[in-house]
């Protein structure tokens, strides 16, 4: 972002002269009761402006539906302070400018603030040699140490389109306390091409909490309506056939918190269906499989199967946090999901009988903790157990199916493809699944 030299001037006409030149930048005219501040000053974020004769006034709808909160900074003479500004609805001009005020808590200062309409670019849209300046979500924080002992900040950011590598070729140790490892911060800087691949450049950072309605441009979320694919899965639980399996199925429905986080929940931090609703759309999928596979198999019992793929990642609404970006919680850390899973069929198996009388047998209950514990296959890959039965042998493999394939597919042919890639038949190896990937489709012109 560039800061528009301080003046004590207010008319339109001259804020249009300052910045109408710079993309993507609003000038702010700012005078402070009690005090005597004024300023001009820049930010980013708004809806993009339509085009052509008479375009304005036909977009003006749309303006006024937006959101009518921001969150933005001003700099000061004691240095940076965030505000809100607040949109004047009633003075939206036809010129493509709107009106806001602006309080900073703690100053009592009041703003009108003339912007042009412009839209954020996201991650996935920008290429080298642009410039970024708004709240990102932030993970991996590190301090590393460059060729000549200087601290220096490496990290990933990302918004709802993806992620990208950040860089501070400098900073302060002091600096660095203050961000969090995964979170979210305020950063101004620029991209570039490193290796085939876009990085940013930070030149300053802070943290920042964002609002509700600032989570869901950041955090990536999953394409498809939660409130269906939630349908779709209550559907595909009544079709169990055993009593106890349509009474457990019900115990857990019931649990409202419980599913609310499994509506909400990424399926993984980062390796596949890494989004808000990942885990539920990840689930899904697994259940509409066994709904085809398990008629080609008539020896499996098709209960234990769809009652397991639906339990076997449940534990990580409690091992994964997915309110300020994807991590792990103390508990997932030391914990994880597979024993989260297993403790949480325990204790709803002992519900379900107190409440409705229905004992889950014996056998059912062990082969369902067997499955949640087994289903990563091998030790080495996080399972407590070899999967030992049919059964849990069957909901691994439909497992690694799903999130294998999502993770090729993500690498290799992603939904949201950035303007600027590397290019070439082949992706970067993709350590998760150890190989380079083939980008094109076989049979595409």
């Amino acid at each position: 972002m560039r800061w528009v030299e301080p003046s004590r001037q207010t008319q339109p006409e001259r804020a249009r002269r300052l910045i109408e030149p710079t993309i993507g930048l609003m000038a702010k005219s700012i005078w402070s009761k009690p005090t005597s501040f004024w300023g001009w000053m820049a930010v980013c974020s708004m809806p993009p402006r339509a085009a052509g004769p008479g375009a304005n006034a036909a977009h003006e709808p749309a303006m006024m539906a937006s959101s009518d909160r921001r969150d933005v900074r001003v700099r000061t003479g004691s240095g940076m302070r965030f505000g809100s500004l607040r949109r004047l609805e009633s003075k939206c001009t036809r010129s493509g400018w709107l009106l806001w005020r602006m309080e900073i808590p703690g100053r009592h200062i009041y703003a009108v603030a003339m912007s042009m309409n412009t839209a954020r670019r996201t991650i996935a849209e920008m290429k080298p040699a642009e410039r970024l300046d708004g709240i990102y979500s932030i993970a991996n924080a590190q301090l590393g140490t460059t060729q000549k002992g200087k601290p220096y900040l490496r990290c990933l950011l990302g918004d709802a389109s993806g992620q990208a590598s950040g860089r501070m070729w400098s900073i302060e140790e002091s600096t660095f306390r203050r961000l969090p490892t995964d979170g979210f911060v305020w950063v101004e800087g620029e991209t570039q091409a490193y290796q085939g691949e876009l990085q940013i450049i930070i030149h300053r950072i802070d943290p920042h909490e964002p609002t509700p309605e600032q989570l869901r441009e950041i955090l990536p979320a999953s394409d498809r309506d939660p409130a269906e694919m939630f349908e779709q899965v209550k559907q595909l639980l009544g079709t169990l056939e055993h009593p106890a399996m349509k009474a457990l199925a019900e115990t857990y429905l019931a649990d409202e918190y419980l599913m609310d986080g499994f509506r909400n929940a990424p399926a993984a931090a980062r390796l596949h269906h890494a989004y808000l609703g990942g885990l539920l759309e990840h689930t899904l999928t697994l259940m509409q499989l066994t709904d085809v596979i398990c008629p080609l198999y008539p020896r499996v019992n098709r209960d234990i199967v769809m009652m397991g793929l639906f339990l076997h990642d449940l534990g990580k609404t409690r091992e994964l946090y997915f309110d300020r970006g994807f991590g792990y919680t103390d508990r997932g850390e030391l914990i994880g999901h597979l024993v989260e899973g297993a403790i949480m069929l325990h204790d709803k198996a002992q519900q379900m009988m107190l409440e409705t009388g229905t004992r889950l047998p014996a056998g059912a209950l062990t082969i369902l903790q067997h499955i949640i514990i087994s289903h990563h296959e091998r030790p080495e890959y996080g399972a407590a157990k070899i999967p030992s039965s049919p059964e849990a042998v069957l909901v691994s493999l439909i497992d690694n199916l799903d999130a294998k394939t999502v993770m090729a597919l993500d690498a290799a042919r992603p939904k949201r493809e950035s303007d600027f890639s590397l290019g070439g038949n082949f992706t970067e190896k993709n350590w998760a699944l150890g190989v380079k990937l083939y980008r094109p489709d076989p049979l595409a012109d």
